[in-house]
């Protein structure tokens, strides 16, 4: 069965989601996913968010999947029984420890797309480990995506999947960039890029005895720096 997920940055988002008919909606726990520029929810609006859903018939799940160090996962561990009692059906993470901290609080464990999963053995892999449901890199090409579909019903693999239908896409892989760290100290992978791949750039040569600096707002259409093409 095909999900329709969409995401929410606040109360009316979510809420203008549900009624354009997602199946479910994901959120930010606040300080622990990859939009901290986003209004986000705290622990306690979760519970309100899961009681909107339900009015909708639909499924909540919190994003917790920013780059995590040890003092982020002790937190995690207190917030999680929390999220589940306030209604929420998973969490998306990329940090593998979250795997069996989810599970253990009967919460569905989804693998975000930061963890770059591109191949039905990694699917293999985080369905041993207890993922409900991987979300596909979005580096993929939808032939590509076929092909680990096909294989994952041959195998009789209950792992679902989960693609990107709508968004931007990265320079790097998945965010996996300090191109924004190293500008700005902001992180990409700590869900605070600004985003410097998108403005225009142009590319000087120091020791040129001309000068020359090349605009590539002026180059044909094969030109491309700091691009996913």
């Amino acid at each position: 069965m095909v999900e329709l997920l969409a995401p929410a940055g606040n109360f009316i988002s979510l809420t203008s989601a549900l009624k354009n008919g997602a199946d479910a909606v994901y959120i930010g726990l606040e300080d622990m996913n990859m939009r901290l520029n986003a209004s986000n929810f705290s622990l306690e609006d979760i519970k309100k968010a899961s009681e909107i859903t339900r009015e909708y018939g639909a499924k909540l799940y919190v994003c917790t999947n920013t780059i995590m160090k040890d003092e982020d996962v002790e937190i995690l561990k207190e917030q999680l029984p929390y999220i589940k009692e306030y209604g929420a059906d998973g969490i998306i993470l990329s940090d593998i420890s979250l795997i069996d901290l989810a599970v253990e609080n009967g919460l569905e464990a989804h693998m975000s797309v930061q963890e770059n999963t591109t191949n039905f053995y990694a699917l293999k892999t985080l369905e041993k480990l207890g993922v409900k449901r991987a979300i596909l890199s979005r580096e993929l090409s939808l032939e590509e995506i076929k092909e680990i579909i096909k294989k994952l019903k041959e195998s009789n693999s209950s792992i679902e999947t989960e693609v990107f239908i709508h968004g931007a896409m990265c320079m790097a892989i998945s965010g996996r960039c300090f191109l924004s760290y190293g500008l700005y100290g902001r992180s990409a992978n700590c869900g605070d890029c600004l985003q410097p791949c998108r403005k225009e750039w142009k590319l000087s040569f120091e020791e040129d005895e001309n000068d020359d600096v090349i605009n590539f707002s002026d180059c044909d259409d094969e030109s491309f720096i700091i691009s996913n093409s």
